[in-house]
């Protein structure tokens, strides 16, 4: 139709119109998955509608199949088994056809159908699961495939510290090899139990050697066992571990402690000797000597003068294993008596001497030790002081010790046994001794003060070593004993004096006088060491 300038209706005309269209674009998603000598291709529809087929081609080969839209699938067909293949897919409209398709991934057709074999473990143990013919090692690879109708065995080997204990799933039982017929896939559960590690145990003594008389302490200990009993030298039921003394060992001979422990994997027992010999009594003040091994702990016993020659005194030179890193002589030489030194100090020195020494087989003196050797004398005195000296000379007192072992620090220490006994720990070879305090305690001051009826003194008295205690005296008897530095009395008309007394039995002279007297009704002190205070 037409109009003319006015807007009217001018003129009828006819025409034909032509519309071009495109071909389809090419599709995308193409994926191929293999099959029995065949491979299923799938895509992705185009959009648009009007595609009316599309064509799979494999390559290599060519083959292709076809399937009308909006099927987006199809098999092709004719493939060789073990060759890899990929495919590419066309669309196809009234126009024409798209260009093909990104190549979808490579499959490879098989000879035959197959089916998966799958194995899982269960159980707290472990182990591996593996497979005949070859394809599963589970551990790590616990599927594979295997071809239709094929007969797969499987065989578990636990690890170490688990056992098999089963199969399950797919037919499978027991403890032997399992085997599964591929008719479909299968699944199949390997059992592992975890077995408790053998017991284990160890047993020790310590000393291991020892002058009958005396006992030794046993300790031992284990793991993995669930109860232990005690055989030859000993008897009876044991925990899992502890420590406990052999009691004395009066006879001489070599004493045999075994364990034995058992729990749910086993058993397992172990021993130790420990051996006593008789004490050596050696003569009075003459040397002793043992050659001492690296690994072996040793003894040396000798009789020093005490007092007098009656009533020598014990002296037990002790070592452990480790204490010399080669073979040593250890020689222990008492000290001839004679007559008593005065120390520095207020000591005297002249009884119960010794001298260490150490030398290897070449006779040169040994000055380091791996562990501190223990002199131990079997009495002392009240008051008496263990002292060391380089030369048996001049004496140095040896410090207390309140705790072991020794500081390596530390040359010497000493413990004062309940029994008056001494025990001297040393890291070094030289001469020691007992001090004998023979110093008195200083003239004590006295401070006095009466309140009321009561009678209140305070002493002050200094020694070289230790006071142990004052004496009161009233006119010159002694009425009362204190360890404490105050005390309080009845007062009472008369004369009252201190007097120090040490560790060692040295006494001080009395004190000054504190005069009391009673004077209209009450008493007043009316001389003293010090003014009254209060």
């Amino acid at each position: 139709r037409a109009w003319d300038r006015e807007g009217e209706e001018d003129a009828f005309d006819t025409f034909t119109a032509r519309i071009l269209a495109d071909a389809p674009q090419a599709p995308t998603g193409a994926s191929a998955s293999a099959g029995i000598r065949e491979a299923t291709i799938t895509w992705n529809a185009v959009a648009g509608g009007s595609v009316s087929s599309y064509t799979a081609t494999a390559d290599p080969g060519g083959a292709t199949c076809t399937a009308l839209a909006p099927v987006t699938s199809c098999t092709i067909t004719g493939l060789t088994a073990g060759t890899s293949y990929t495919a590419t897919v066309t669309a196809t409209n009234p126009h024409g056809t798209s260009p093909p398709s990104l190549a979808s991934n490579a499959v490879t057709p098989t000879a035959s159908a197959s089916f998966d074999l799958t194995v899982s473990k269960s159980g707290a143990g472990g182990g591996t699961v593996t497979s005949s013919p070859a394809g599963i090692d589970c551990g790590s690879d616990c599927s594979e495939s295997f071809v239709d109708g094929s007969a797969v065995t499987l065989t578990a080997a636990p690890a170490a510290g688990s056992t098999f204990t089963g199969w399950t799933g797919s037919g499978c039982s027991g403890t032997s090899t399992c085997t599964v017929t591929m008719s479909a896939a299968r699944t199949v559960t390997a059992e592992f139990t975890a077995v408790p590690p053998a017991p284990s145990v160890s047993i020790s003594a310590s000393p291991a050697s020892l002058i009958t008389g005396n006992s030794s302490t046993l300790s031992w200990s284990s793991s993995n066992a669930s109860g232990c009993a005690a055989s030859g030298s000993w008897s009876g039921s044991r925990s899992g571990s502890g420590s406990v003394s052999t009691g004395v060992l009066n006879t001489a001979g070599t004493y045999t402690y075994t364990i034995s422990c058992t729990g749910p994997s086993g058993s397992a027992n172990a021993s130790t000797t420990v051996t006593a010999t008789s004490p050596l009594t050696p003569p009075v003040d003459k040397p002793q000597s043992v050659i001492a091994q690296p690994d072996e702990p040793g003894t040396v016993v000798v009789l020093a003068s005490g007092e007098t020659k009656a009533s020598p005194v014990e002296i037990t030179t002790t070592w452990g294993p480790g204490t010399f890193t080669v073979p040593v002589t250890v020689t222990v030489t008492p000290q001839p008596p004679g007559k008593p030194v005065r120390v520095k100090g207020g000591f005297t020195i002249g009884i119960t001497t010794i001298q260490l020494t150490v030398t290897d087989m070449a006779g040169n003196a040994v000055t380091q030790f791996g562990a501190p050797i223990k002199l131990h004398i079997s009495t002392s005195k009240v008051g008496d002081v263990p002292a060391f000296s380089q030369d048996g000379i001049t004496w140095t007192p040896i410090p207390r010790l309140f705790f072991l072992p020794l500081p390596p620090t530390q040359g010497d220490g000493y413990f004062l046994n309940a029994d008056g006994s001494v025990d001297i720990y040393t890291w070094h070879a030289t001469f020691f001794g007992l001090l004998k305090d023979t110093q008195k305690p200083s003239v004590p001051k006295v401070k006095a003060r009466i309140a009321g009826s009561k009678l209140r003194l305070r002493f002050k008295a200094k020694d070289n070593v230790k006071l142990a205690k004052y004496r009161v005296l009233f006119n010159g008897r002694v009425v009362k004993v204190t360890k404490h530095s105050s005390l309080v009395l009845a007062a009472r008309a008369g004369t009252f004096r201190a007097v120090a007394v040490d560790t060692a039995g040295n006494k001080s002279k009395p004190s000054a006088a504190v005069k009391v007297v009673r004077y209209k009704g009450r008493f007043i002190i009316v001389s003293r060491w010090v003014p009254v205070t209060g």
